[in-house]
Formats: C-alpha cells, sequence, structure tokens
C-alpha cells in the first residue's frame, strides 16, 4: 500500500452480537467507499437465535437484515473473499485505502476476526488499522450536531452506516483547515 498514491477512503460498518467475538458473532458487514463502490455481506454462520433474544437487537438490526437479498448471505469464508476482492478492486499498489469507522475497535475486530486475528495468515491488503470518526470529530472540535444526520430508518443497517461513515468523513475533510 502507498503512503503517497491517489487516496481511498473506506467508511466500513458490522453488526454483532456483543458478547460473541467468533465469527458466529458478527451478523452483517458493509462497505462504501468514495468511488462509489460497495459492499454488503449477511452471515450465514452467525448465531441467529442469539440475535433473536436481544429486543433491541430484532427491533434495530434483524429488521434490516431480513431484506436482504439472497446473493447477500454468505458464509464467513465467502465474506472474507468478498472483502478481500472489494479491498483490493482499487489497485492496493496504486491507492493509499484508508478505513474509517464511528467508534470502530469492535468493528476492526470482526474484520480481523475472519482470519482468526492472524496477521500471518491474513492478505496485506487488509488494512491492520481504522481512523476513528469520533476521533475525528474531537479533533476538529466539532459535536455529533456539526455533522450530516442520518436518516433514523437507516440507522444499524451494515452499508447504510458505512456509507454514513463515509459521509461524515468527506464534510470533516472538506472543513479541515490544515
Amino acid at each position: 500500500m502507498r503512503a503517497d498514491g491517489p487516496v481511498r477512503r473506506l467508511g466500513f460498518d458490522f453488526e454483532f452480537l456483543p458478547n460473541n467475538l467468533t465469527n458466529t458473532g458478527w451478523l452483517s458487514a458493509g462497505f462504501a467507499d468514495n468511488f462509489g463502490q460497495r459492499l454488503y455481506v449477511v452471515n450465514e454462520d452467525a448465531d441467529w437465535e442469539a440475535a433473536k433474544e436481544i429486543p433491541w437487537m430484532v427491533d434495530n438490526v434483524l429488521v434490516h437484515i431480513e431484506e436482504a437479498l439472497p446473493s447477500e448471505y454468505v458464509t464467513t469464508a465467502q465474506a472474507r473473499e468478498r472483502i478481500q476482492f472489494f479491498l483490493e478492486m482499487q489497485d492496493p499498489q496504486r491507492y493509499n485505502t484508508t478505513l474509517y469507522a464511528w467508534c470502530g475497535a469492535q468493528d476492526m475486530v470482526r474484520l480481523h476476526g475472519m482470519w482468526d486475528h492472524n496477521w500471518a495468515v491474513m492478505p496485506r491488503t487488509i488494512p491492520h488499522s481504522f481512523v476513528d470518526i469520533e476521533e475525528m470529530l474531537k479533533a476538529g472540535g466539532f459535536g455529533d450536531e456539526d455533522v450530516p444526520q442520518q436518516v433514523d430508518h437507516h440507522k444499524h443497517h451494515a452499508l447504510h452506516d458505512a456509507e454514513h461513515d463515509l459521509d461524515i468523513v468527506e464534510f470533516l475533510l472538506a472543513r479541515r483547515t490544515m
């Protein structure tokens, strides 16, 4: 990955079971880049019974997943392949790719968990780090109310959250005074 090449910004988000860090714990994942490319996957291997036992999950996350297309349902192995392909769509030798997420530590854990957190196995095109949007807000002196707001019925849909993350990043970068 080049530090001096053109920039590819990616918003990303995972919806997940809060107490399950295994690959049965992530429910869906969304990625959106500044070139207009999108990826949305739903985890066939997820512990759906556990998700259905959490009322908040049913009301806020599963309602979106129920609308997923059959082609968006994948195993963890298939998700790994799709995510790797997505990240390599824009030549990683040419583009400086940066991931962005809102409070994204758990999202990064879920992403790396697809390769069992083994960097020796994980392709180098999978970023090892991300930029936290909440930290960008603090550094820029912005509050939640200062940035573009997400439509309520899109919240907690992994792809819509990733797109919204990217919108916030573009908003903040356009106002950067550096």
